[in-house]
């Protein structure tokens, strides 16, 4: 077996050579190596030639895919490049999972997620995160579109897509609701209703907001999943686990459902908090699903 960590790659992520030559992450070097161990007869061909200048998206390709083999899904290993990354492979139908890494955006872009201020309090910039991730969604509901058209994809298989959020600056500052369902319902801003004569709580929740708006002024749909277009997309899987702090997660995903969706991902009881809309009652309902 090839080391996926090797001396003689000179073109790399600083993140590579950082975790790679220096001693004080040696723990978090172990741990992509036995990451590695399990999920070298599951990678694509040109796995290892991608990860040192595509650190943190191979990463999280190789960490989704160990925790569903631990989680005993009927993970499929893969002889192409093509198609998603993850085939679970059900006696009755299949479960394409394709994983993506967004980032902040390019620098000097209006709509780029902003640096940390570190001196001073600051609003956290919550829409342009959320535009970050619409862009994830819609980037990889393209691709699945486009597997879906090729004949890779089946009529009765489950889409899910599976962003890591941890490259964003700002995604860890969310709220009750996550910033990923922020991103395919109209959720906005909490708000808390007061009676000031009996001083009591009258109502509470959050503001219908079901667009945002970029830096030019055009706004963008956050109803994706109130969209019949995308109700080939099953589910969404997010998490904002990275090398350094995936050894220490126990739940470390959320899965938001798609209401509209063609093809359930209910009945696969992926780890973590689950999320579903209920049309109905206009309400997002979340529960932990564990061993």
């Amino acid at each position: 077996m090839e080391k996926i960590f090797q001396n003689h790659i000179s073109q790399a992520d600083d993140i590579y050579y950082l975790v790679r030559d220096d001693n004080r992450f040696s723990v978090q070097k172990t741990f992509i190596e036995n990451l590695w161990k399990v999920y070298q007869p599951y990678a694509d061909p040109d796995f290892l030639g991608h990860f040192p200048n595509e650190f943190h998206q191979r990463f999280w390709e190789m960490f989704l895919t160990c925790k569903c083999l631990e989680m005993d899904l009927p993970v499929s290993t893969k002889n192409t490049a093509e198609g998603p990354d993850i085939l679970i492979n059900f006696s009755d139908k299949k479960v394409w999972i394709d994983a993506i890494v967004p980032t902040s955006g390019e620098p000097g872009n209006q709509n780029t997620v902003p640096e940390y201020t570190w001196n001073k309090a600051v609003t956290v910039p919550e829409e342009k995160v959320i535009l970050r991730l619409i862009n994830a969604v819609t980037t990889k509901s393209q691709k699945f579109s486009t597997y879906i058209n090729k004949g890779i994809i089946g009529d009765n298989d489950v889409c899910v897509i599976a962003i890591n959020g941890g490259q964003i600056r700002h995604s860890y500052f969310e709220d009750e609701v996550p910033y990923i369902a922020k991103a395919v319902f109209p959720f906005g801003n909490p708000y808390i209703t007061i009676d000031t004569e009996f001083m009591s709580k009258v109502d509470e929740g959050y503001k219908h907001q079901p667009s945002v708006k970029k830096a030019s002024g055009s706004s963008v749909s956050k109803e994706i999943f109130f969209n019949p277009n995308f109700s080939f997309i099953s589910a969404i899987i997010y998490s904002v686990i990275d090398f350094y702090s995936g050894i220490h997660s126990i739940y470390p995903f959320r899965v938001i459902h798609n209401p509209l969706a063609k093809n359930s991902f209910e009945s696969i009881k992926f780890l973590g908090y689950h999320y579903t809309y209920n049309l109905k009652t206009n309400q997002l309902n979340r529960r932990k699903i564990v061993e």
